[in-house]
């Protein structure tokens, strides 16, 4: 599978950016990324890939320690009720639902997108209101009890918005708090995200810190590169896989990755845990992609929810047991948690 995973795309410096795991949003690159072969070290970007026999070992660079308590209470809620006609947004406001949705639907806001229509069973979402499902593009496309498929111009192509707490993951709705966390500004920030404590002197990342399968921000430990004792100063800073080449540990909830297609990338990505789909082992890989509860040798049909998903229905997970991490486009692809 090395060389498959390899020979998929050219990693461009240009991308980096769009990767990392340290304070990004919803930015995904465009093209599949590989872990290449480093010789010096069985950790991410390590020799030991899908298809082996046996998972990479973890990085000599371990995540920093930490209690696992949820920290800064001063983050952002949506808890609001809100009257006829009012939609409660990300920030905890009532604000006006206006979307005119006709007599098959009404107007919700959801954490992502907005105002939108919640249309009636046979009925999708355009942009001019619901209409019949039937040989539209969400035919046979229901996005579960949360959510609504819509679909509309220029690409017509369908995909789900979801209300109340969910959030969309494919096809599907899930639970927002099992993939993002609300920022101090009511923004959502991805499983994953690192950011600073309000003392800058520690990171925090969006992980589930106690088991409970909610994210939250959660104390992951303290930075330690050459740059000074400053959070922010170190927060997007060389990580240390392992190899040799120094850089910091990553916080816990994040893995380094270390090189893609021979380029130095050395950022912190979201770590995942797909060992409980049964068919995503290494040594089931034939190709680059597989899917969580699933023997098709692609990524497109998930049957099964990992144990901890990747924050975006399109990252897959590289198998590398302790030391997996989520990687665009490539790996083990779960289905929506629920």
């Amino acid at each position: 599978m090395r060389s498959q995973l390899v020979s998929v795309a050219v990693f461009a410096l240009t991308s980096t950016v769009a990767i990392v795991a340290c304070n990004q949003g919803d930015a995904v690159p465009a093209g599949g990324l590989a872990p290449t072969t480093d010789p010096t070290t069985g950790g991410p970007g390590g020799s030991a890939t899908p298809g082996s026999s046996s998972p990479a070992s973890s990085p000599s660079g371990s995540p920093l320690s930490d209690g696992g308590a949820a920290s800064d209470s001063s983050d952002a809620s949506a808890a609001c009720t809100c009257g006829s006609g009012q939609g409660c947004n990300p920030t905890g406001a009532c604000v006006a639902c206006t979307k005119s949705c006709g007599a098959n639907g009404a107007c919700v806001v959801g954490w992502e997108g907005g105002a939108h229509c919640k249309c009636a069973p046979g009925f999708y979402e355009t942009l001019s209101g619901c209409m019949p499902t039937a040989g539209s593009p969400c035919d046979g496309v229901t996005c579960g009890a949360h959510g609504t498929c819509f679909a509309g111009p220029p690409l017509n192509t369908p995909e789900c918005h979801c209300d109340g707490d969910s959030i969309s993951y494919g096809l599907a709705c899930a639970p927002m708090n099992a993939l993002r966390c609300v920022d101090r500004d009511g923004t959502l920030k991805d499983k994953g995200t690192i950011r600073c404590n309000a003392g800058d002197n520690a990171f925090e990342v969006c992980r589930d810190g106690n088991g409970d399968g909610a994210l939250e921000w959660v104390a992951s430990g303290a930075p330690s590169c050459a740059a000074g004792p400053s959070c922010s100063a170190c927060l997007d800073t060389k990580c240390d896989n392992g190899d040799g080449s120094g850089g910091q540990a990553c916080p816990t909830g994040t893995v380094c990755m270390g090189l893609v297609h021979e380029t130095p990338v050395y950022r912190c990505q979201p770590s995942c845990d797909c060992s409980s789909c049964g068919t995503c082992d290494p040594s089931q890989f034939t190709g680059w992609q597989r899917a969580c509860g699933s023997t098709d040798n692609s990524g497109a049909n998930p049957t099964k929810a990992c144990a901890s998903p990747c924050p975006h229905a399109s990252d897959g997970c590289l198998p590398y047991g302790a030391s997996a991490y989520c990687f665009p486009n490539e790996g083990c692809f779960s289905a929506a948690p629920k």
